[in-house]
């Protein structure tokens, strides 16, 4: 499927800008090109079909590159997380036996370049290349014509993500190249992606979002704006610039963009779709990004890297009719191929309305785990994938969540969802951030704690904030004690790491809890 698309793209749309980042652009028939030259790089260095290739890189041209070359030559693609640190870098890199890491001048770091050498060829992208390495242009010398390119069957394996490590130990997520094509496909199909986009990327290519961007421009021949990382003046002026018509925007991002000077002064009649997801979305910062994008619309997408990405969505058409407005707090129905189920505790399927644990099914559901049976076992379970995610769906399917399943906090032995009590906390004026959290407590095994950020020249009063979500929700549910921080710790993603904001609190229980709720 990826393959074909590249080559209709080639032959249709040759002269087409396919990617632009920063000052540097390619088409499509040159990418397909130094695709297979890349191809027949590799492979005189060894690195064929099945064999995995890290990357350690911004977004931009080379990584790109990469995965166009893999969707060719059939070798699996591991972008690693440039946020880790060395020893999770080289954990990841063992964990997967990669043949090579590709590296360039932003990522070489002495750490990365030792570890690397110690366990793999290291090849450079960089403009300073590490002494000893291979040379990323070097491997375009060669060229072997398309015939060569044999296509990947829809069940062989494109590419392995490793989780963000949130919940202990991240694990290889094994995707093929089935489930990418028939994600981006939906996705098509439900009005999220066409062929006539000037999109922009923003995502790190390590997210699994990220990453599905660029393969869905390779099924589309859209036109593509691609930003190292993103930084809201830099997305504002591309859309300035550029024409953007769409981009993915999780709600952190959103909220930086219409918090920029830069905004009263952008046109952003351009943008005609924005889509949305990762994180919650509070009804006031939606408000204020369809306010500030007029003519765009606002798709929500809901999924994770074990269902290659989107597996539910919701289009803003559907909560803006009047009288609908409370769907916006859903996120969506199961998109086309895709099946969602809410199981309770047994593994029995709920009735609409009761909360339990969301699963899903259908193309997109991972391969399973590198080298983790036990724990795909665990996570796939007669063809479902259980996310960990608690959720409802109502009569008409749309699903809501209730909480991570393990953000669930369990008070005098009553269930209580933190998205529900930071749906409250985000609505008072001062809040611009929150995350609610479970704490030990003597006698209700745990009590509710909050933490804020707030807006610029706010001021904290704990005893306000508490008396606020007061007769909004029950009293067992209140907050017990609130703190506040300059900024919440974040994922690539944009979600909150809850894991981090609990640590301190259950660390001196470690020894007598060999499990704590992390």
């Amino acid at each position: 499927m990826f393959g074909t698309s590249l080559r209709r793209a080639a032959r249709l749309h040759g002269n087409r800008c396919a990617f632009k980042c920063q000052e540097r652009s390619i088409d499509w028939s040159t990418l397909f090109e130094r695709a297979i030259r890349l191809s027949t790089g590799l492979g005189r260095l060894g690195i064929v079909r099945g064999d995995r290739l890290a990357m350690l890189l911004p977004n931009g041209l080379t990584g790109i590159e990469l995965f166009a070359s893999s969707i060719l030559s059939g070798h699996v693609i591991v972008p690693l997380n440039f946020r880790w640190s060395i020893d999770e870098l080289a954990d990841a890199l063992a964990d997967c036996s990669a043949k090579a890491l590709v590296v360039d001048d932003q990522f070489r770091d002495s750490g990365v370049v030792a570890a690397a050498r110690a366990q793999t060829t290291l090849i450079d992208g960089g403009s300073r290349p590490a002494e000893g390495s291979i040379v990323y242009d070097s491997l375009f010398d060669a060229f072997s014509p398309p015939s060569s390119m044999n296509d990947c069957a829809e069940s062989d394996l494109l590419a392995i993500f490793y989780t963000g490590g949130t919940t202990g130990r991240s694990k290889g997520v094994m995707l093929s190249h089935g489930s990418a094509a028939y994600v981006a496909m939906a996705s098509m199909a439900e009005g999220a992606y066409g062929a006539d986009e000037i999109y922009l990327h923003t995502s790190p290519s390590f997210h699994i979002a990220g990453a599905m961007n660029v393969f869905q421009a390779f099924i589309c021949a859209s036109r593509n704006v691609v930003l190292p990382r993103f930084e809201a003046g830099a997305a504002l002026a591309a859309i300035s610039e550029e024409g953007v018509t769409q981009s993915l925007l999780v709600p952190t991002m959103l909220g930086m963009i219409l918090d920029h000077p830069d905004l009263i002064d952008t046109d952003t009649s351009s943008v005609r779709r924005i889509l949305y997801g990762a994180a919650p979305m509070t009804d006031a910062l939606l408000d204020r990004a369809m306010a500030a994008f007029p003519r765009a619309e606002f798709m929500q997408l809901y999924g994770m890297t074990e269902t290659t990405s989107n597996a539910c969505i919701l289009h803003s058409r559907v909560f803006t009719v009047p009288g609908k407005r409370l769907l916006s707090r859903s996120v969506g129905r199961a998109m086309l191929g895709s099946e969602v189920g809410i199981f309770g505790q047994a593994g029995d399927p709920l009735p609409p309305g009761e909360v339990g644990e969301i699963a899903i099914r259908g193309p997109g559901v991972m391969l399973g785990y590198w080298n983790r049976p036990d724990a795909t076992a665990a996570a796939v379970r007669g063809g479902w994938m259980h996310t960990g995610d608690g959720g409802s769906m109502d009569a008409e399917g749309y699903v809501y969540l209730a909480d991570r399943i393990k953000d669930m906090i369990i008070s005098g032995g009553e269930n209580i969802y933190s998205l529900e009590v930071e749906a409250i906390l985000v609505q008072h004026p001062s809040v611009r951030q929150c995350a609610v959290i479970g704490i030990p407590h003597p006698v209700w095994g745990e009590a509710v704690h909050a933490v804020v950020t707030l807006i610029d020249g706010a001021s904290f009063d704990e005893q306000v904030l508490i008396d606020f979500c007061r007769g909004k929700i029950a009293r067992y549910k209140l907050p017990r004690s609130i703190e506040h921080r300059d900024e919440l710790p974040l994922t690539a993603a944009g979600k909150v790491m809850k894991r981090d904001l609990r640590a301190p609190f259950w660390a001196h229980l470690a020894s007598s809890h060999p499990t704590p709720r992390l």
